[in-house]
């Protein structure tokens, strides 16, 4: 509203009559009014939906943004004691072809992504230890923190949950691993070292 009369004030002024720029200027607030409402109404569709999943399939899944402490916490203790510890990305392919997910084909593709994402998690808590953090963002990308674990034992690890999620729900995954501190000394390196390798396992 502010914008529109700043505009109107110096280069429209002259140009069209106050009671067109007044009636510009209540379809411009009634849309803002609406846009507000439909972005309002699609989050807590959003926290609708995640909350079915999530309850369907429970997991530990944590947010990765509000895990930071966490994380820099079991960095600072491996750093501290010169154990190892390596992390693990995750990424779930969309099926390809009319077979689709297996048992969820009937349901639209947004509630089986999310439907699909919430499995995944419950297959890494199922699979990773306690001591294992299991991280996913919003692009549906998963992060295992994995304390007391090299390279070896991490890709053994991404190599049953790829068992897993192929016997569970006929799909794939690609994953890759980093290590610290012989391949990155911060979480954010970790994990782009971590990405890099994505495209490499599957």
């Amino acid at each position: 509203m502010l914008v529109y009369i700043f505009i109107w004030t110096f280069y429209l002024r002259d140009e069209r009559s106050l009671e067109v720029n007044l009636i510009q200027l209540l379809l411009v607030l009634l849309s803002s009014v609406l846009a507000y409402d439909v972005g309002r109404r699609m989050d807590q569709f959003d926290r609708t939906m995640d909350g079915l999943s999530s309850s369907a399939y429970p997991n530990r899944a944590r947010d990765i943004q509000s895990s930071r402490d966490l994380i820099s916490a079991e960095l600072t203790r491996s750093r501290r004691y010169h154990h190892p510890l390596s992390i693990l990305t995750i990424r779930l392919d969309k099926p390809k072809g009319k077979d689709g997910w297996k048992q969820m084909d009937v349901i639209a593709d947004d509630m089986v992504q999310r439907f699909a994402i919430a499995k995944v998690s419950q297959i890494l808590s199922e699979l990773a230890r306690t001591t294992d953090l299991v991280l996913n963002d919003k692009d549906g990308q998963f992060v295992l923190v994995c304390p007391e674990t090299n390279l070896n034992s991490i890709a053994i690890l991404a190599e049953r949950i790829e068992a897993a999620v192929e016997e569970t729900m006929n799909a794939k995954i690609n994953w890759g691993g980093a290590a610290f501190p012989d391949e990155a000394l911060t979480f954010d390196d970790l994990l782009q070292t971590a990405q890099k390798r994505l495209s490499n396992t599957s």
